[in-house]
């Protein structure tokens, strides 16, 4: 079930690119995050007033944290990034998230990594350079940010373990939501350039998808997932978002996919797929929900 939960969150974060781009059509990126975030806490709002006399003391600057470093931060570097690289370029940029799980785990999380692990991660961040054109055709502001979108977040995974082992998935994600939306509103007050919507009712409709499907859905499956994993091979999984990033920017955006995206996309997403497939072969440490 943990493994179920992770693919089908990672897959709805993987179509996240592309909506975003597409909402960016019509609205500024930040904004449309800010509303992205409040549709989710909306959501998760009934469980999160059942749950506010629960949660135990002390959790509320972890909580912070968490939404920090998994929601807010990321959310805005991303939609940042978004307006100066495409969005397929931004789906093989995801693959940094399974690099950062595997480095960070070994060298500061005490989760010791395999040789094969190296191997991938080598790999991946050839894929990443080729793709991205290093040194002479990316575009740097842009890149970097997706980059560190990706680190904060395999940053909030390892942060979020212990919280996470003293509130229900759906509690933590409540809040989680609640706190994400609150924070992220410096960010939009300090950096939205326009406040209209070109296209009223499409974009509503991308918001829509935004909130309940890679805001509300995907943070609980990941959220549940994640409890049985240890963070670094959790963060494995989010290699399948190259692959549902690509194919949508180029079905929905008319993205054209080179030989050095098809390539490099290759050397991404190949050794996260086998990372995966070796870690779903070892029976997890089961947290109860």
């Amino acid at each position: 079930m943990a493994f179920l939960s992770l693919v089908v969150a990672v897959i709805l974060w993987g179509s996240s690119p592309t909506a975003i781009k597409m909402g960016m059509e019509g609205v500024d990126g930040t904004l449309l995050m800010q509303l992205r975030l409040a549709g989710a806490a909306l959501i998760w709002l009934p469980l999160l007033l059942r749950s506010g006399r629960g949660l135990p003391r002390g959790a509320a600057p972890a909580l912070l944290g968490s939404a920090f470093l998994s929601v807010a931060g990321p959310l805005w570097l991303t939609c940042i990034g978004l307006r100066y690289i495409p969005a397929s370029t931004a789906s093989i940029l995801f693959g940094v998230g399974p690099l950062a799980a595997v480095l960070l785990g070994h060298f500061c999380w005490g989760e010791r990594a395999k040789p094969r692990d190296f191997l991938f991660c080598a790999s991946i961040l050839a894929g990443v350079m080729l793709v991205v054109g290093w040194p002479r055709d990316f575009h740097f502001w842009g890149c970097l940010l997706v980059l560190l979108a990706q680190v904060s977040f395999v940053c909030s995974v390892h942060w979020s373990k212990r919280i996470m082992r003293e509130v229900s998935s759906a509690a933590y994600t409540a809040w989680l939501m609640a706190f994400g939306a609150l924070l992220f509103l410096p960010f939009t007050l300090g950096t939205v350039r326009a406040w209209h919507f070109a296209h009223p009712l499409r974009d509503g409709l991308v918001i829509a998808y935004l909130a309940a499907g890679p805001g509300a859905l995907a943070y609980w499956l990941w959220n549940r997932g994640v409890r049985a994993l240890p963070g670094g091979v959790a963060g494995l999984f989010l290699g399948l978002e190259q692959v549902t990033g690509i194919l949508l920017a180029a079905a929905l955006l008319g993205e054209r996919l080179g030989p050095r995206t098809f390539w490099g996309g290759a050397l991404v997403i190949v050794p996260i797929l086998a990372g995966a497939f070796y870690q779903w072969r070892q029976p997890p440490a089961v947290i109860p929900d």
